[in-house]
């Protein structure tokens, strides 16, 4: 998903955190999806179900198969919403010990056409928060990645609303610390939607 067409809503929390916090050992994903594959009869049959009510884009690498010319490059596959492919490969005579197949995912495709539409706030109707830091400002909002943010000082406990319809498509819960550096970055709880009718997706992030 390009970063103009993603939208961020970064909701701000208050937790104490303690001088020996450490960098999770863990890491979480927002989402697992049934990948598999077949090597019989010479040929390679690699199976890929999307579980999520969004497309979903993935990239699938091996340098196995590279070397023996059976792949070009990167095998690039769009899914649709629940829903799953599978691709067949000729490849005569291999080891398939030697595959060790490499997975990247993204949510959203990058062919659909975006629809401006309006969002809501998220929180409930009627109530009011200051904005801490408004979207591409130098203090954390100015990358890719957060250029389009906005923080919002909700408390803990505070209801949090979608900014329009949608489903979800993505959770991480279960990091419990945090700390105003970039190295934690890759360490936040959020909840992803996606809104079909738009094509936008909306990220609600601690």
């Amino acid at each position: 998903m390009n970063f103009h067409k993603q939208i961020f809503f970064i909701l701000l929390f208050c937790f104490s955190f303690h001088n020996a916090q450490e960098i999770p050992k863990e890491t979480y994903y927002q989402f697992s999806n049934y990948r598999n594959f077949e090597y019989k009869n010479d040929t390679i049959t690699l199976t890929i179900k999307n579980p999520l009510y969004s497309p979903l884009r993935v990239n699938v690498f091996s340098e196995y198969l590279k070397d023996k010319k059976i792949i070009d490059d990167n095998i690039q596959l769009v899914i649709k919403e629940n829903s799953e492919v599978t691709i067949k490969l000729s490849a005569k005579k291999l080891d398939d010990s030697q595959f060790n197949f490499r997975f990247k995912q993204r949510l959203g495709d990058v062919r659909k056409k975006i629809k401006q539409n309006k969002l809501a706030l998220p929180f409930p109707k009627g109530k009011t928060y200051s904005i801490m830091q408004s979207s591409n400002e130098n203090f954390s909002h100015n990358e890719d990645g957060s250029r389009y943010a906005i923080d919002f000082n909700l408390k803990v406990g505070d209801t949090i609303t979608s900014a329009d319809d949608g489903f979800v498509v993505g959770v991480i819960k279960d990091y419990e610390f945090g700390k105003d550096d970039i190295k934690w970055t890759p360490y936040a709880n959020f909840i992803t939607i996606y809104h079909p009718h738009s094509g936008l997706f909306t990220d609600y992030v601690h």
